[in-house]
């Protein structure tokens, strides 16, 4: 996947602490029902308890999601988070919840588990809508991120109105330079592209080009990101001869500008492997593969949906090779 997501808010490190001991499920039940005849299990006291436990997960959650080495950290809190979450009615449901469920989404997203961070995403959205409000900053990046979702799960007629209502509303709050309606415009030509609409996307993609290389740079990542997009709509449309050149000028970039061990350098070996693929140089595509694989896996680790992607891909390669 080439797309780039939006950033969720930021919140303070806090390293959770291991406990000792558990609670029983039953006595759990009781103290999440509030009972007005019982002084210590009020509907006040209740509610107290459950912001208070929101806002304790809030603040323990990584700051970046995509960086392997939170993993195991998101993994401990995984079941702490949907447990406040299945236990929470979505009526009691705060600015709070919408930003540890807008991050939990974003995280299960990237690990390839598309039905679940939906489900909290559009959740998510809700609360923003109830909360924030129609034309403030944090529903468009709400909507975004659920958009990203649908497209990830293969979901383009929900995916590709919502971008294009998003995309709309950015332009009009924003501005049609921001990078947040640049990153939109990005992401709804890919979903055009993923939908098989190419003479929709390969327009957008290269406008988004142009706008990128003047607005933010040559070298910003989302530049070089942009350049990737287009390179791989081409490859879609069976464009090589355009395909090839900027591809490669893509991860030359890529690598002189975020070096050899960057994600998105990863991603771009990937892409030009693929190129290489339809234009039938088969050992320069695995010799890529075996590039991105390595990078991948190191990364991102054996599991993670992207390293399972390109193992499948090298492996289908070796075996046209006969091996």
């Amino acid at each position: 996947m080439h797309w780039v997501c939006l950033p969720p808010t930021t919140w303070p490190p806090l390293t959770p602490t291991p406990t000792p001991w558990q609670i029983h499920r039953l006595v759990q039940s009781l103290t999440r029902t509030p009972d007005p005849d019982d002084p210590h299990r009020t509907p006040e006291l209740i509610n107290q308890a459950r912001n208070h436990a929101a806002t304790h997960l809030n603040t323990a959650l990584p700051q970046n999601w995509r960086d392997p080495a939170t993993w195991p950290t998101w993994r401990a809190l995984l079941p702490h988070i949907d447990a406040l979450a299945n236990h929470a009615s979505p009526d009691t449901d705060t600015a709070t919840t919408e930003s540890y469920l807008t991050a939990t989404g974003l995280f299960l997203n990237d690990q390839g588990s598309t039905g679940r961070a939906i489900t909290y995403l559009e959740r998510a959205l809700a609360i923003a809508e109830r909360v924030l409000g129609q034309d403030y900053r944090g529903i468009l990046e709400s909507r975004h991120n659920l958009a990203y979702a649908y497209a990830s799960a293969g979901l383009m007629d929900r995916a590709v109105p919502l971008y294009e209502r998003t995309l709309k509303d950015s332009v009009r709050v924003l501005g049609r330079d921001h990078p947040q309606t640049l990153l939109l415009r990005s992401n709804l030509a890919g979903a055009y592209e993923k939908w098989g609409n190419l003479d929709r996307a390969i327009p957008l993609h290269e406008q988004t080009l142009k706008d990128r290389e003047r607005v933010l740079g040559q070298d910003h990542p989302h530049t070089l990101a942009s350049r990737t997009n287009l390179a791989f709509a081409y490859a879609s449309a069976g464009n090589l001869d355009r395909v090839i050149p900027l591809q490669e000028l893509a991860l030359k970039n890529s690598v002189r500008v975020l070096g050899q061990d960057h994600l998105q350098t990863v991603r771009a070996q990937n892409n030009l492997a693929h190129v290489y693929v339809l234009a039938g140089n088969w050992d320069r595509a695995i010799h890529l593969y075996e590039q991105t694989l390595e990078g991948s896996a190191r990364m991102l680790g054996e599991d993670h949906p992207m390293t399972k992607t390109v193992r499948a891909n090298l492996a289908t390669m070796l075996r046209r090779r006969g091996h």
